[in-house]
């Protein structure tokens, strides 16, 4: 391909020129034929908007290389651009409006044939689009406000430095309300098409308050369309600068109190009153908000935790009228419940040991208190309860005798305050512990001693009965009884031992009765005990006895504090006795006894039960010289006493009791017969016992008769004619 010109190469009074270049292809006729495709990425554009043409030359054998050349009719050549595998892609934008005619035409290279290719564009004026803001929205009435906008290309986004911007409010023209681009800017090109449009000024008014829609509308010019774009811009008139002021109805106020907060909220204007809303707030947390009625708003809330809070009020302000303002901080402060504790106790007098219940009831403002109470005496702690339906109840039977000082403290909770009772005077008698401890030692030492009264007399009538003996009439060592044997022969007056005399009867049967007295007078005890016995014996075989017998007992005891025990009861039992030699006999006996005691000390009495099983038995020997005897002896004796319980008269439970006492005795008795006159007799004794006893059994306190103890008895017996024994 070339470009032939032709030059003129000037004459006198003519210059030099040249003609139009006029492109000439000279082919290769060895060459292949090439096909030329133009492309566009879109036929329709506008000035200014870049479209990628793509141009591809194709043969029928091998890649054409070179370059094409573009041209836009009756414009100008565009440009040459190398091909690529046969392709070349140029970026084109054209600032004439119209249809146009593109042309790439490759040049002929060796082994390639020259062609051209072609396509159609159109190209109309750009679209524009404003960007329209303000320098304040909203603003106080007749305060300035600049509308600034800036035309740009739809298109390419580039400001436009020309054409012209007329403003409306709504669709009134505002006078002087139009500007031209700024042109491009040296110092500032960041300024390059901006126009700014200030209100009020010397030919537009202020705008008024309220809303306004404000268009700013940009002319079509010969190559940019026109646009508008709208800017709702709010007037407002000047706030009255406010003052709000905070207070609290309480504080420090309780956990679940109602606190009032009221705000007040005054304007620089005297005479003026704020309106609108106030929102109270605890830190960034919305408690409420309420409406102001003669400058005041409040609000009433309760608070479930102890704390210490920071309240404000935000007045919100009232448009065109009133400027919002904030209270300072006010500290509210949220206490426990106070409470408050009383004590009682039950029952108040008590008894030393008795069972005592202190009940502290905790009151509160709010609802039923929780957590746990002490219980103290003095200084000592008797123990903690927790609170059940605001009521906590400890039972103690730990108070001794005496005044106590009661107190009951409240440990609180998260939401009730710590509280203490006052004093509770509580006093505590020992009329009851007196009542025990009697109980305790006259009952086992009655049981003991009557053990020893009921055995011993059953251990001398089963021994008279085996030595022949019938005393008509006795009395000796407390005791006083009668004995009759039906069929008595000799003169109707007495029997003496079988040493002296065999008695003659035709009856086998004894009957008796003896009593004795026993009075005590023993460590703290004083007392008299009375036993009254009545039975039948039965001789049979060679030297054996068997009978029944029954007993009557009294008691009547006091110690050293005035306490008293007593009783009375019947017993019922049996025995057995027999000469295992001449000289050897055995007894054996077994009792049993029902007793109904009374005990009492001061005001406090009681009554109770019992029941007595009593077993004994022994062994005796007797060695006769002339006048003389000697008789050694062995014997134990055993009992056991069931006690019912009872409830004294200060409501005082005692509980049930058993105990049982043993005693084992060896001695002997030593005898000198002297005859008297008209056939009575004088017998002067000695004798000797070693005692050892023990106890058993649910008694709290020593036995009185526990341990070993002996015995040295002396006297006489007088037997007169008449059968009288003393």
């Amino acid at each position: 391909m070339h470009a032939l010109r032709a030059r003129f190469v000037g004459t006198d009074g003519f210059a030099e020129s040249f003609s139009d270049a006029v492109s000439h292809e000279v082919t290769d006729p060895t060459g292949v034929d090439t096909e030329v495709t133009l492309f566009a990425s879109k036929t329709t554009a506008s000035i200014g908007e870049t479209v990628m043409l793509t141009v591809a030359v194709t043969a029928a054998t091998g890649t054409p290389d070179g370059k094409v050349t573009l041209t836009q009719q009756g414009i100008s050549v565009i440009g040459d651009f190398p091909l690529v595998n046969g392709v070349a892609e140029i970026p084109f934008s054209s600032s004439n409006l119209g249809s146009y005619i593109i042309t790439a035409e490759y040049a002929a290279m060796p082994g390639f044939k020259a062609a051209t290719g072609q396509v159609v564009m159109t190209f109309g004026k750009a679209p524009s689009e404003l960007l329209m803001t303000s320098s304040k929205n909203p603003a106080n009435l007749n305060e300035p406000v600049t509308f600034i906008v800036t035309p740009v290309n739809a298109v390419t986004r580039a400001k436009l430095g020309f054409g012209r911007v007329h403003f409306y409010d709504g669709n009134v023209l505002l006078t002087g309300g139009r500007g031209v681009p700024t042109s491009t800017s040296a110092t500032n090109p960041a300024i390059l098409g901006t126009v700014r449009f200030t209100i009020p000024n010397t030919l537009v008014q202020a705008l008024s308050v309220g809303t306004h829609q404000i268009r700013a509308v940009y002319a079509e010019t010969d190559f940019i369309l026109g646009s508008e774009a709208t800017f709702t811009q709010t007037i407002v008139a000047p706030e009255k600068p406010t003052t709000t002021t905070l207070s609290t109805s309480k504080s420090p106020a309780t956990v679940g109190e109602s606190v009032t907060f009221s705000a007040s909220v005054v304007t620089s204007d005297t005479g003026a009153k704020a309106t609108g809303n106030v929102e109270f707030y605890n830190g960034p947390t919305l408690l409420g908000s309420a409406v102001l009625a003669d400058g005041v708003a409040s609000i009433s809330t309760s608070f479930t935790d102890v704390d210490e809070l920071e309240i404000t009020a935000r007045y919100l302000g009232e448009a065109n009228a009133f400027a919002a303002s904030t209270s300072a901080t006010l500290t509210q402060r949220i206490d426990k419940f106070g409470t408050s504790v009383s004590l009682t106790s039950t029952p108040n007098p008590s008894q030393q040991g008795q069972e005592v219940s202190l009940t502290a009831t905790v009151t509160s403002a709010a609802a039923t208190p929780a957590g746990t109470v002490e219980f103290f005496d003095g200084a000592v702690s008797l123990g903690t309860s927790t609170l059940s339906g605001g009521s906590a109840v400890l039972t103690t039977s730990a108070l001794e005798a005496g005044s106590h000082d009661l107190t009951a403290v409240y440990s609180g909770s998260a939401n009730e305050a710590a509280s203490a009772s006052a004093v509770l005077s509580h006093g505590v008698g020992t009329e009851s512990a007196e009542i025990d401890m009697v109980q305790q030692q006259a009952s086992q030492a009655a049981a003991g001693a009557s053990t020893d009264v009921i055995t011993d007399i059953t251990s001398e009538v089963i021994s008279d009965a085996l030595s022949g003996q019938v005393q008509v009439l006795s009395a000796s060592d407390g005791k006083v009884g009668l004995t009759w044997a039906p069929g008595l022969k000799r003169g109707g007056t007495m029997i003496v031992p079988t040493a002296d005399a065999l008695p003659t009867t035709e009856s086998s049967w004894r009957f008796w009765v003896k009593g004795r007295y026993t009075d005590w007078d023993a460590g703290s005890l004083d007392g008299q005990l009375w036993n009254g016995m009545a039975g039948a014996s039965l001789l049979f075989g060679d030297g054996m006895v068997a009978g029944l017998v029954a007993g009557y007992e009294s008691y009547d005891y006091e110690d050293t504090v005035g306490a008293t025990l007593k009783g009375d009861g019947l017993s019922l039992g049996g025995y057995v006795g027999g000469k295992l030699t001449d000289s050897l006999t055995f007894d054996t006996q077994l009792h049993s006894a029902f007793i109904d005691y009374d005990v009492a000390s001061g005001g406090i009495s009681g009554d109770f039960d019992a029941t007595r099983l009593i077993a004994a038995g022994g062994f005796s020997y007797a060695l006769h010289d002339g006048a003389l005897s000697f008789t050694p002896s062995l014997r134990a004796n055993a009992m056991w006493e069931w006690q019912d319980g009872y409830i004294d008269t200060a409501a005082v439970a005692h509980g049930a009791r058993g105990f049982g006492n043993a005693r084992v005795s060896g001695g002997a008795r030593v005898a000198y017969t002297i005859p008297l006159s008209e056939g009575g007799r004088f017998i002067p004794y000695i004798s000797g016992y070693g005692d050892w006893r023990v106890s058993d059994g649910d008694q709290t306190i020593d036995s009185v008769l526990d341990g070993v103890s002996g015995r040295i008895e002396s006297g006489f017996d007088l037997q007169t004619r008449g059968g009288i024994n003393f």
